[in-house]
This record gives structure tokens, C-alpha cells and sequence, in this order.
């Protein structure tokens, strides 16, 4: 992955070196523009993992999903509205699960957000509140089949469940925050 200026000059490849056969397939600028976001099978051809660099190679890339990771990192994942945390989907801790973490930019920091899934419970929607206070997602985390709205703290702290009773089958499709 490279950067470059609007009159073709400094033309930098910011992502690490990728093995062979390993292709960058998705990115995503952080709102401060400091740092980009990037999912890659950078290190192993077979699993795709989350990396963060900067726009002008001032800072190596950094591997800040999970390790290590039962499967992949899936290809939607979004920065805090503050930029200090990147929020992804992986199949990182529970075999069969897709669960939320998010990681800060150096990688020091990497929580799961959702709380404990069932092998085959998927997060399936998730998105920052506008105050960076918090994060909710959709997942069928308690039951299976039936997904529901939860919200946690972005380190993962204080997880709840959002949604109410449900009708049988019933099931939480949409959920917006509301603005500041």
C-alpha cells in the first residue's frame, strides 16, 4: 500500500514487506488522518490480520489484531471518532465465532469488546457512539440465531444488552446512535 501527494511526490509504500502470495485488501483512514488502518495476509498467505502504519512512514506498520488469530480479520473495520482505537471483526479467540475487539494504534492495547460468544455467534453490525464514549453491535452473542443490540465500553469492560424482549424469531436488524 503506498501514499502519495496530489502532485505525485513523496510516492511512500507505508505497508511492511507482505509474503508471498499476500495482497492488502482493504483500508481505512483514521478521522485525524495520523494513521491508516489496514487488513492484509501480510505475514501468513492463508490469514488476514489488522495493521496500522502512518501516511507518511513515520512509524513502522503495526499488527494490532490478536494473536494469535484462529481465522481472519473480516473486511469491515472503523476507527473512533477520537482516533485512538480501530474497531474489527475477527475470529480471533472462540473457533467458529465472529467477535469485536478493538486495539489502539500501537498495538498495545487489543480487547475483545463483544462478550463471550458461543462457537457459531457472529457480530453482526457494530459502530462507534459520535462522543466516543462507547460501541454497539448486533450479534446473536446469547442466543443462537436470534441477534440483538448490545453496547460496551470501548476497552470492553462493561458489555450490556441494549434490546428488550423479542417477539418468537424476532431479531434486531438497524440501530443508529444518536447525534451529539
Amino acid at each position: 500500500m503506498f501514499t502519495v501527494e496530489p502532485d505525485g511526490n513523496d510516492d511512500l509504500r507505508i505497508s511492511g514487506d507482505l509474503t508471498t502470495g499476500g495482497d492488502v485488501t482493504d483500508f481505512v483512514w483514521s478521522p485525524d488522518s495520523r494513521f491508516v488502518a489496514y487488513r492484509a495476509n501480510q505475514d501468513n498467505v492463508i490469514i488476514f490480520e489488522l495493521y496500522v502504519t502512518t501516511p507518511d512512514d513515520s512509524s513502522n506498520d503495526t499488527k494490532v489484531s490478536g494473536i494469535p488469530m484462529v481465522g481472519h480479520v473480516e473486511p469491515f473495520f472503523a476507527w473512533s471518532p477520537d482516533s485512538t482505537r480501530v474497531a474489527y471483526r475477527a475470529n480471533q479467540i472462540t473457533a467458529d465465532a465472529i467477535e469485536l475487539f478493538t486495539a489502539t494504534p500501537d498495538g498495545q492495547e487489543n480487547d475483545r469488546v463483544s462478550g463471550d460468544l458461543f462457537s457459531g455467534g457472529n457480530v453482526e453490525e457494530f459502530k462507534w457512539a459520535p462522543d466516543n464514549s462507547g460501541i454497539g453491535y448486533i450479534a446473536d452473542q446469547e442466543n443462537n440465531e436470534v441477534f440483538e443490540l448490545f453496547g460496551s465500553t470501548p476497552d470492553g469492560d462493561e458489555t450490556a444488552r441494549l434490546s428488550g424482549s423479542f417477539a418468537e424469531a424476532g431479531d434486531v436488524l438497524f440501530f443508529e446512535w444518536v447525534p451529539e
